[in-house]
């Protein structure tokens, strides 16, 4: 049945000629081979290559990924990053601009029409007599605008062409041009209802118009109006189509008329890591022995250490319907100080969201949670409300726009810092060539539960990372700035505290180094928190090699 159908979407949306086939190649910045991964993402394992001018038959795409089918018909995913999309014609017989093709048959007598304006017929015989164009009343001879969009359209960028032919629906709905082009435009965007009303238009006007009712078919089917759709595809069946695309139009209604499957699994991926390092300043100290004429305890003066870190970790997108999905996630990790082990720490943490995809973009609404212990005993807890949502954006960007809000409570003896938290932060991300940029802003307020607290305070900073293509592996540099003003009722030892942040860190991610089926990270990480109460004011550097393990 699959096969059906991808021969329908093969067929051409006016007739019964040749075909687009989408593939993917590497861009021209790659010069010498893109990693085509098991999974969409980073740590998967690489299984097959893309060499510069070869090309792979599309499989599916996201924000961040195109799946492809391999020689051997297995799929792998590739980066949108190192990636792009083309669109390969079939030899025989070149397409017409969509908005321009012949009429395939000729349209049903009038008394089998059904009825219709004066107007619209009149738009019949014009788009007959034009070669496939139909001029509603008022006869407009500027068309330019169909040019453009249809030229969007044979550059795969159906969603430009939506969002640029919605500023004229208002003039030109009831133009069986214009609502032909604008309802490909529509459905192939993901905007199928609009595409139903567009190419209802068409169907109404042009009845025999058998590029049209297909498009509307594949709309009705695409917005769940199976009854519809499966009226709309038998009647195209009557039209004695070649076999090929009878085949197709079969798949689709045996889809119809079959039991729809229950949702996938989806995607299940857990991780284990194991770390060793050196940490320049494990108890984010500051680099004084006193303080206010006081002799500070030990553990309070700076200690170096080196390390060991042991992460458990899974992350789930489980799919509930078409338009809905469960995505969650947990982990849990130890680290152990040998020279510090006062500050020897542990973690608990997990986050889950619903999350509802739209034509604009997925919404997420969910919770966070985490648990923190220090030198084995309760340190610092949480729990959170989420919100976000993430888009694409015009040159394959992509936005993350996230809220979180919830309290943080700490053991008795500092109950003093026990906060109400509030962040919000955007990000954006973009494929530069061989490079992925992301730009963050991050801000957010912390009130103390205390009135008696100094801890309130408001947070304001960003972040810029990057990640480059370096032969076989992925080099990652990031930088970030935080700046935190204290601003509660009481103050710091007499002073109103301001901190600011600086965050820099450097890594490289080895797939399948030293060992087949694990990904080595080396790492390097500066903190230098300066604030204008000595005894808050640090520096720490931390070098780290981690070995990580992903399995699904």
């Amino acid at each position: 049945m699959w096969v059906a159908i991808i021969a329908l979407l093969l067929w051409p949306a006016a007739g019964w000629g040749a075909a687009d086939s989408a593939r993917v190649q590497a861009s021209g910045s790659v010069a010498s081979h893109v990693n085509v991964r098991e999974r969409p993402t980073v740590n998967s394992a690489v299984i097959a290559v893309m060499r510069p001018g070869k090309t792979a038959p599309l499989v599916s795409e996201s924000a961040e990924w195109y799946a492809i089918e391999l020689s051997d018909g297995s799929v792998g995913y590739v980066s949108r990053y190192y990636t792009e999309k083309v669109f390969v014609t079939a030899p025989r017989q070149p397409r017409k601009p969509v908005y321009a093709t012949q009429l395939p048959t000729t349209p049903a007598a009038p008394a089998a029409q059904p009825e219709r304006s004066t107007t619209a017929a009149r738009g019949a015989e014009s788009f007959q007599r034009s070669g496939g164009l139909a001029i509603a009343a008022g006869e407009r001879s500027d068309r330019s605008m169909l040019g453009q969009a249809s030229r969007l359209m044979a550059g795969a960028q159906p969603k430009a062409a939506f969002q640029y032919l919605s500023g004229f629906e208002s003039q030109w709905a009831g133009d069986s041009g214009f609502d032909y082009l604008y309802g490909i435009a529509a459905l192939d965007s993901g905007n199928a209802g609009d595409a139903v009303f567009a190419l209802e238009r068409v169907t109404q006007a042009l009845p025999g118009f058998v590029g049209a009712r297909m498009e509307l078919a594949r709309a009705l089917f695409a917005t769940g109006d199976r009854d519809r759709a499966r009226r709309e595809f038998a009647t195209l069946l009557e039209k004695n189509p070649p076999a090929a695309v009878r085949g197709a139009i079969e798949g689709y209604i045996d889809a119809i008329d079959t039991k729809p499957e229950p949702p996938r699994p989806g995607n299940r991926e857990f991780y284990a890591s194991a770390l060793a390092g050196y940490d320049s300043n494990a108890n984010g100290a500051a680099d004084i022995t006193d303080f206010l004429g006081f002799s500070l305890d030990p553990r309070s003066l700076e200690q170096s250490s080196s390390f060991f870190e042991a992460q458990l970790g899974a992350r789930v997108h489980k799919p509930l319907g078409p338009t809905l999905a469960l995505e969650y996630q947990a982990g849990l990790s130890h680290r152990h100080n040998p020279e510090a082990d006062f500050v020897d720490s542990s973690l608990a943490s997990a986050t889950a969201g619903l999350v509802a995809t739209t034509g604009a973009g997925d919404f997420i609404v969910g919770g966070a949670a985490y648990w923190s212990g220090l030198d084995g005993g309760f340190n610092e807890r949480s729990t959170a409300l989420d919100l976000g949502f993430r888009g694409e954006l015009a040159g394959d960007k992509a936005l993350n726009v996230s809220f979180r809000a919830g309290p943080v409570s700490f053991a008795s003896a500092q109950r003093i810092r026990d906060v109400s938290r509030f962040m919000y932060t955007l990000s954006l991300h973009q494929p530069l060539g061989d490079s992925h940029l992301s730009w963050t802003l991050l801000s957010g307020r912390d009130r103390a539960e205390d009135q008696a607290s100094a801890y309130s305070n408001s947070r304001l900073g960003g972040r810029v990372a990057a990640v480059w293509r370096w032969g076989n592996d992925d080099l990652s540099a990031d930088i970030g700035y935080l700046r935190i003003p204290y601003n509660g009722n009481t103050t710091f030892f007499g002073t109103d505290r301001k901190d600011k942040q600086l965050i820099a860190g450097l890594s490289l991610l080895r797939d399948n180094r030293p060992i087949r089926g694990w990904t080595f990270v080396p790492r390097l990480r500066f903190i230098s928190n300066e604030s204008n109460v000595a005894i808050f004011d640090y520096d720490r550097v931390e070098l780290a090699f981690e070995l990580r393990k992903v399995a699904r």
